[in-house]
């Protein structure tokens, strides 16, 4: 696939749905309106209405699924690849669910919540890499054989395995989906010295209110609240 705009990416993930957020006990806590008196509400990290065609998620049982025609079916998806796709949604969900969180807290800074998203983020991330690359290495497997596959082709005398008989792996499931841009970026590839950095939102808090002044001492202007977001590090995606 191409490259994906980060901008554009943070738009489009937090507009779109992420339904294992739910699943997942993943939620986002608003703060106290000053003067309210009342207690924080908590609600869906990831409060959506609609299903993102395509985009993948996990079902009660944590098997994948993935969004067909408005609806969450299961995914078919070889045996060896599982384990790796559901670590994947897993991060893209938790992924997805801190950058909305830090989107919706008004509290400036790093808060309880928005660190413990973060450390179970980083954490869980962590545990991925220890076996696996990461998401935004270019060159990554998209197909594998499987032995069906090569025992059908044997029978019928075919010197290679068609394209069309191989199976998807799961680094080209979470590559077609459209809600995975932002787990792209919580490393930065580079090519020359073929190492990986984390990115700041593993460490540390990129989105923040940002208040605007008031035009006159005790007047309050009618303007809605604005997010300051730093420049974020994004890799090509191939």
């Amino acid at each position: 696939m191409g490259e994906r705009d980060a901008a554009a990416g943070l738009a489009e993930a937090t507009a779109a749905i992420a339904a294992t957020a739910r699943t997942a006990g993943l939620t986002a806590t608003p703060a106290t309106v000053p003067g309210a008196g009342e207690p924080p509400r908590p609600r869906p990290a990831l409060a959506t209405e609609h299903l993102t065609e395509g985009a993948l998620g996990l079902d009660a049982h944590g098997r994948p699924t993935i969004v067909e025609d408005g609806t969450a079916v299961p995914l078919d998806i070889h045996p060896d690849q599982q384990e790796r796709l559901v670590q994947l949604i897993g991060l893209k969900t938790r992924t997805l669910a801190l950058y909305e969180a830090e989107a919706n807290t008004t509290e400036p800074g790093e808060t309880t919540q928005l660190t413990g998203m973060r450390t179970a983020l980083r954490e869980a991330y962590r545990t991925y890499r220890r076996k696996n690359p990461p998401p935004g290495k270019p060159g990554q497997r998209r197909t594998l054989v499987r032995k069906e596959a090569k025992d059908r082709a044997a029978r019928e005398g075919l010197p290679s395995v068609p394209d069309k008989w191989k199976a998807d792996t799961a680094f080209s499931f979470i590559d077609n989906d459209p809600d995975a841009s932002l787990l792209f970026g919580l490393e930065a590839w580079d090519e020359r010295t073929g190492t990986a950095t984390e990115q700041e939102i593993l460490h540390e808090r990129v989105l923040e209110p940002r208040r605007i002044p008031e035009e006159r001492p005790g007047k309050a202007r009618d303007r809605p609240r604005e997010c300051h977001r730093r420049p974020l590090l994004y890799n090509p995606r191939t």
